[in-house]
């Protein structure tokens, strides 16, 4: 019987990814998605802290 494995899509597209970029790129690219996750993951401090500072001017 043939069995049915699933895919690590996440494998597969980012050894394409690797192949295609050279490794400063890729560093950069992991950067960047790394540092827009927290930026949407601390988007309400953020807005807070900005508000607070554009109150005391």
């Amino acid at each position: 019987m043939k069995t049915n494995t699933p895919l690590d899509y996440n494998n597969y597209y980012e050894s394409i990814l690797t192949i295609e970029k050279k490794p400063q790129e890729m560093k950069a690219t992991q950067f960047l998605n790394f540092l827009s996750d927290l930026i949407i993951k601390y988007k309400n401090n953020i807005d807070s802290v900005n508000t607070t500072k554009g109150s005391e001017k």
